[in-house]
This record gives C-alpha cells, sequence and structure tokens, in this order.
C-alpha cells in the first residue's frame, strides 16, 4: 500500500494563510463594528476607483492610436494604495469612538468574521495584479500555480463581488485620415 503524499506547502499558500490569520486576529481584537465599516468604506472606494481608472483610460484610449493593455491596471493598483490608506484611517478614527464600549464574544466573531472577508479582498486584489503582471512577465510557473490550493479561488473572490475587476481589454479605435495631396495644397 502505497500512499503519495504531497506535504510542499506552496509559498503562495503559506502567504495568503499568514495574512488571513492576521485578518481574522485583527477582526476578532477590533469587533464587528470597526470590520464592516472599514470593509464598507473598502468596497466604496474600489468601486469608485474602478469607476474613474476606466474613464481615465477611456479619455486616454480616445486619444492615443498606441493600445495601453496594463494602464487601467495600473491606475487601479495606484487608487487601491490610497483606499487601503483610507480604510485604515477610518476604522481607526472608529475605533477610538469605540474604544471603551465593551466587547462581547458575539461582537469579536463577527469582527473575525468580517476581518477574514476585508483581507480576503484585500488578497484578491494583490492577486489580480500579481495575475496581470504574470501574464506580461511569467512571475508564477504553472507548477506553482497547479500546486496552490488558495491562488485560484482568491484570485476569483473580488472579481465575483465586482466583475469590472476582470480589467477587460479595449483595443484603440484608429481613426480615418483623409490622404491630402500636396498638389491640392499649392493650388
Amino acid at each position: 500500500m502505497d500512499i503519495d503524499l504531497d506535504l510542499h506547502v506552496s509559498l503562495f499558500d503559506f502567504l495568503i494563510s499568514g495574512i488571513m490569520i492576521w485578518g481574522i486576529y485583527k477582526g476578532y481584537v477590533q469587533g464587528f463594528i470597526i470590520q464592516v465599516i472599514a470593509l464598507f468604506v473598502m468596497l466604496a472606494g474600489v468601486f469608485v476607483a474602478l469607476k474613474i481608472s476606466a474613464s481615465f483610460y477611456d479619455a486616454v484610449i480616445d486619444k492615443s492610436t498606441i493600445a495601453l493593455p496594463n494602464f487601467p491596471v495600473i491606475m487601479f493598483a495606484i487608487m487601491f494604495g490610497f483606499i487601503v490608506f483610507a480604510s485604515n484611517y477610518v476604522a481607526l478614527l472608529v475605533q477610538k469612538q469605540v474604544m471603551s464600549i465593551p466587547k462581547p464574544i458575539t461582537t469579536r466573531v463577527l469582527g473575525a468574521f468580517f476581518g477574514g472577508i476585508k483581507y480576503m479582498f484585500i488578497i484578491s486584489i494583490m492577486l489580480i495584479f500579481v495575475n496581470r503582471l504574470d501574464n506580461n512577465f511569467d512571475i508564477v510557473t504553472g507548477k506553482e500555480k497547479s500546486r496552490t490550493m488558495f491562488y485560484q479561488p482568491f484570485l476569483n473572490f473580488a472579481p465575483t463581488i465586482l466583475p469590472r475587476l476582470r480589467f477587460q481589454q479595449q483595443e484603440p479605435e484608429l481613426m480615418d485620415i483623409p490622404e491630402i495631396d500636396i498638389a491640392d495644397i499649392e493650388e
């Protein structure tokens, strides 16, 4: 009876597990109110960032004849950094207000749940960036992707909630420029 077990832990699984444990712990310590507000601010911020980056991309692509496939992702990445900072700042402001309120176990458990969801969303968006870079620079090997348990489910989590996070590529429309005959100009 020969059993072949692959006990190698993927680097992605290890990192994702560590970040999720941290998120659940932070949610447990901070409580339900702070985590729900931080999650709401993050989702609203991501939605606004998607709208702004898409509008900016449409404006740039209308003026350009060059394909810019990663431009919306780069714009969104910059805005996402600000969103994470802003949601943490709002959470800290709320935390100062509710710090003196005792937290029963149900509030802590719900905080852990919503903290886990918030960090799942953050990890998912980070994996979208890694996957986009991987398409261009081959960062993650196919073997590593097949070995990991968490890469694909976490990669699909945020785009399931906000489908615009899939960043479908839009090709620029070439403008029809009429040919000008030099002889017509001289006359």
